[in-house]
């Protein structure tokens, strides 16, 4: 009897020590107030108010936290919307000049890097790799082309081993270590490549094509956001910091998106089985350290607005800058870029199970249709990022957002609800 009743009092204490620490640590947060919902700033032009109300309407329904949409249109700009927080547990508004993580929007920097080199004769898509860099054509990658690496069918979906961020100014070593590796998937389509893997080869291969021999940041910079005044950081200075939207992992909602899209938990899962080119990245908020931040990997730590993003792809492909000089990218470059490679996809077991929607890979980016029918094409990141350029109605439009879904194949119903409005009213 003793027993039972020191077993009870035991059991008792260890509840009530249990429930005291929940209501220690949630208390505060329970009497805390929230933050005001639906802050939103910037304009658009009256046509186009339906974006403007599907916008809010994520942030008062919390959809959305924090996010940024842009919109060009014929050269001008039609939608310059931001709103809700940058970072919510601190109340710190997203703000017109909050820049964001581009993630894999960086593949803009490397095909139109790409592009710009191809118009002026220094690579051409359907060589070889090899052709340029004699070292890369080994272990199964002597018939890899430019236009397989930058249209991920390549086959190259990860590294043999990760590498630190810090050991990248090494470029001899490094160069050896990437030329050195094997073939992870012939052929198929690199739905779950890791992030960076793009990067670090295509920046090989604009250091031995480009004339000067630059770096695939320092040519991007020189010939594209220098030149256009862009808001755009590969490394964000630590002066700069205060700008960036702090990056969030998934919270509870994860439950609700996986009931809706079961098929996008697949590409999810995919992405954590596997180790990260960079050994920094074993966790979602590493991306919050100053420095990471400040690291030279741009879709580790390429920083840009949306206003920026959109602007880019305006001044390169549209209209050119201030509608005053020629696009960056001539009209028959893009066309060669925007091929989309023989091999289907339509085979992989990816599309057959509906993760891929409707969209095909290009050297330019995802090749998929409008609302309205016509061709846009660019690229999205992790978490909900996205880039797009429609040449046959003169649109160019970006969207930014910190608080990561798990749509990571591009059909995020958050952009794709504004991409309706847009269309629909355009």
């Amino acid at each position: 009897m003793t027993n039972n009743k020191y077993m009870s009092f035991w059991w008792t204490s260890c509840l009530t020590v249990l429930a005291t620490a929940i209501l220690v640590a949630w208390i505060p947060n329970l009497l805390s107030p929230d933050p005001p919902k639906g802050n939103i700033d910037g304009h658009v032009i009256p046509k186009l108010k339906k974006v403007s109300e599907i916008f809010r309407l994520h942030l008062l329904s919390e959809e959305e936290k924090g996010a940024a949409f842009a919109v060009f249109k014929d050269g001008e700009i039609v939608v310059d919307l931001w709103g809700g927080y940058a970072d919510i547990e601190a109340w710190q508004p997203w703000k017109k000049s909050t820049v964001a993580n581009t993630f894999s929007l960086y593949n803009i920097a490397i095909s139109l890097s790409l592009g710009l080199l191809y118009e002026r004769g220094f690579v051409d898509y359907e060589n070889t790799i090899s052709a340029y860099w004699p070292e890369f054509g080994v272990n199964g990658k002597d018939k890899v082309t430019v236009r397989e690496l930058l249209s991920e069918q390549s086959g190259l979906l990860r590294l043999n081993r990760s590498i630190s961020i810090e050991n990248l100014s090494n470029t001899d070593k490094l160069s050896e270590e990437l030329a050195s590796q094997y073939l992870s998937s012939p052929g198929f389509i690199q739905l779950d490549s890791d992030q960076g893997i793009l990067e670090l080869y295509a920046d090989q291969l604009v250091r031995r094509v480009d004339p000067s021999h630059r770096s695939l940041k320092q040519f991007f910079e020189e010939e594209f956001s220098s030149t256009l005044g862009l808001d755009f950081f590969v490394g964000l200075p630590l002066h700069e910091q205060h700008r960036a939207a702090r990056v969030r992992g998934h919270g509870f909602s994860i439950i609700f998106e996986v009931i809706f899209a079961p098929m996008e938990i697949i590409h999810t899962l995919l992405s954590y089985m596997r180790s990260s080119t960079f050994t920094e990245m074993n966790s979602i908020k590493r991306l919050n350290d100053p420095g990471i931040r400040s690291s030279s990997v741009g879709s580790v730590s390429g920083f840009v607005s949306a206003r920026s993003l959109a602007q880019l792809y305006n001044d390169a492909l549209l209209v050119g800058q201030n509608n005053l000089s020629p696009p960056i990218i001539s009209h028959s470059t893009w066309s060669r870029m925007t091929e989309v490679p023989i091999q289907s996809h339509d085979t992989s077991w990816a599309r057959k199970l509906g993760i891929l929607g409707d969209w095909r890979m290009s050297a330019a980016g995802q090749v998929r249709n409008s609302p309205k029918g016509t061709k846009i094409i660019g690229y999205s990141g992790f978490g909900g990022q996205y880039v797009f350029v429609d040449k046959e109605l003169n649109i160019s439009l970006a969207y930014l957002t910190n608080y990561n879904s798990i749509y990571r194949s591009g059909l995020d119903p958050r952009f794709e609800s504004l991409l309706r409005a847009l269309y629909d009213s355009i």
